[in-house]
């Protein structure tokens, strides 16, 4: 069951909502900030991919980002960080599915 915290790609952090964007930005900027291939093998991973898709999500946006990666780690609880890993995994497998 999803939080008021996180639905449908939508992340309340500090009192601010964010809307994660799946796609390639996302990677693009995973890659950029990581400075690593594309990889989800361990919690840092998943961390910045998150952070990524955040600031994907903000590119185009009528508001940008105004969370720093370290204000980020710092406001997303474990319970989001599951359920944003759930919802990316979803994004994935309906990616995989479509091609």
């Amino acid at each position: 069951m999803k939080t008021k915290q996180f639905l449908n790609g939508a992340l309340d952090l500090a009192g601010k909502s964010y809307q994660l964007k799946y796609n390639i930005r996302a990677i693009v900027l995973f890659e950029k900030l990581s400075d690593k291939p594309f990889t989800l093998a361990c919690t840092s991973d998943w961390v910045i991919f998150l952070y990524a898709m955040l600031l994907s999500g903000a590119h185009g946006a009528t508001q940008e980002a105004t969370i720093t990666f370290d204000d980020f780690v710092d406001a997303i609880s474990q319970q989001q960080m599951k359920q944003a890993i759930a919802w990316t995994r979803d994004q994935m497998e309906n990616e995989a599915e479509a091609v």
